[in-house]
């Protein structure tokens, strides 16, 4: 005998076996409900995105086999829950699909090497407020280890950025414990604080001469305000 129609014949019978199809079957046979069968095996009717199809009912024996073709095979690359559940819908069904693609998901060993950790409990972000003078407050980044390295071995890059003025350099490292290099030009750096202490004495000199006006004029109201009263 083929073997196709041997797995074939196993499956009509599995389905018939399967205790949880009872009421399925009754359906199928009454012509009630979703559920339908052709040429002996069980099969369920859906709409997905307008189009109706036909889902074939896999027994309980069978749906380790269906999650493992739809998340792990070569042509499957390890989708997430969602489009593996997808993927799943426009052919088999059974009830709690869903909950066993998401439970053969997370418990994938694959997937939970490579995927991203996200923390659901983080806390609030804090705004920061931008510093008065340039050079004043700065953030520093770590990035690496690049693959393959310069020609200098240098497999970091150490990223600073100030705060005020947005000004970034990048420092080559070849490793995370190399000793950072002797500054070299820091006319950006001169430039910047030469400009705002300029900016700074103005500042002074501006309000010291509205503050001695102010002081001028309040002593002018109040020797008039003698003379009427005299």
């Amino acid at each position: 005998m083929d073997k196709g129609i041997m797995v074939a014949d196993s499956f009509r019978s599995e389905q018939e076996c399967c205790a949880e199809f009872a009421l399925a079957w009754k359906y199928a046979k009454e012509g009630k409900g979703n559920y339908y069968e052709v040429d002996g095996y069980l099969f369920r009717r859906d709409k997905i995105l307008g189009e109706s199809i036909g889902q074939l009912v896999i027994p309980k024996c069978r749906r380790t086999e269906v999650l493992k073709l739809a998340h792990t095979s070569v042509f499957s690359s390890h989708m997430g829950p969602k489009k593996t559940l997808e993927r799943i819908k426009y052919s088999f069904f059974w009830e709690g699909l869903r909950a066993d693609v998401k439970k053969f998901c997370e418990s994938c060993k694959e997937c939970q090497l490579t995927r991203s950790v996200r923390n659901k409990e983080r806390s609030s972000s804090t705004p920061v407020a931008r510093p008065e003078l340039p050079f004043e407050v700065g953030n520093m980044d770590l990035i690496g280890p690049i693959d393959p390295p310069s020609l200098k071995e240098h497999k970091y890059i150490l990223r600073l950025v100030d705060q005020h003025t947005s000004w970034g350099e990048a420092v080559p490292l070849t490793s995370l414990s190399a000793k950072l290099p002797a500054p070299g030009n820091r006319s950006n750096e001169r430039r910047y604080r030469e400009k705002d202490l300029a900016t700074t004495e103005e500042k002074k000199v501006g309000t010291g001469e509205k503050r001695a006006v102010a002081k001028k004029t309040r002593g002018r109201e109040k020797e008039t305000r003698l003379n009427d009263v005299s």
